[in-house]
């Protein structure tokens, strides 16, 4: 049987434990990508997961089971915390070789998704989100996201500081807002009424990836979002920088 792993994630966010079990559960393109939620335990979700645990704003339990041992199981355990929650996150399984490589993966980008969970928790409470994505071409998995703030002109941003980027000719290629994420394979900033990721995934054999969370806002002050141009605009862009770019599912 194949190693299994254990990925943890501690987390104290300023928003109430119902309002990051809504979002854990409900609200997936807010900071993952697009699910169809599940509502009561024994229910399927959108990934083919059992759903063990549902208990809003306490506890939320998927676990599904494969072949040779093979299962994979999210756990998200929420309690106060002061004025907030603490999410504590659990993602375990068994993963097929190369298993350093996938353990590598996983650890890295449930971090930012965790992350991500947390700020649409704490700034975008209960808005509607739409999830958009784009596969840049695989010539990206070299060096790609050093490539892509270059040409933005973002290489020495750093969490917390406020940027503005728009490339010359390119005028539906605009970003703008709070750096809030940056490792070596991830970027992130926090704009109004949206949140933008980019995934390099050269270092697990994938392309770069640019994400676009989009709030649509609260009853009396909606936002729209016009997604086939925002679309359109990064996808050409993307397609001058690295080649050819394909729409994402993740």
């Amino acid at each position: 049987m194949p190693p299994r792993f254990d990925v943890p994630v501690e987390i104290d966010i300023n928003a109430s434990p119902l309002e990051v079990f809504e979002t854990a559960t409900a609200r997936s393109a807010a900071w993952l990508w697009d699910l169809e939620p599940a509502t009561a335990a024994g229910e399927t979700t959108g990934m083919g997961a059992t759903v063990t645990d549902f208990e809003p704003g306490v506890k939320y339990r998927n676990h599904m089971e494969g072949e040779n041992g093979w299962f994979n199981t999210l756990t998200f355990d929420i309690a106060p915390q002061g004025e907030g929650a603490r999410l504590n996150y659990l993602h375990e399984g068994v993963f097929p070789d190369p298993y350093e490589l996938q353990l590598d993966a996983c650890t890295k980008h449930t971090d930012l998704y965790i992350k991500t969970l947390a700020a649409a928790a704490e700034h975008f409470a209960g808005e509607p989100c739409t999830y958009l994505s784009v596969d840049a071409a695989a010539a990206s998995s070299r060096d790609g996201l050093a490539r892509l703030l270059a040409a933005l002109n973002l290489g020495a941003a750093a969490v917390g500081d406020t940027v503005e980027a728009q490339p010359a000719g390119h005028p539906g290629v605009r970003l703008t807002g709070t750096v809030d994420y940056r490792t070596e394979h991830f970027f992130g900033v926090r704009g109004d009424g949206c949140m933008f990721r980019v995934f390099d995934r050269g270092a697990w054999g994938g392309p770069v990836t640019i994400a676009w969370h989009l709030f649509e806002g609260t009853p009396g002050a909606s936002r729209a979002w016009n997604v086939d141009d925002l679309n359109a605009s990064w996808a050409a862009y993307l397609g001058e920088l690295y080649g050819e770019v394909s729409e994402s599912g993740q």
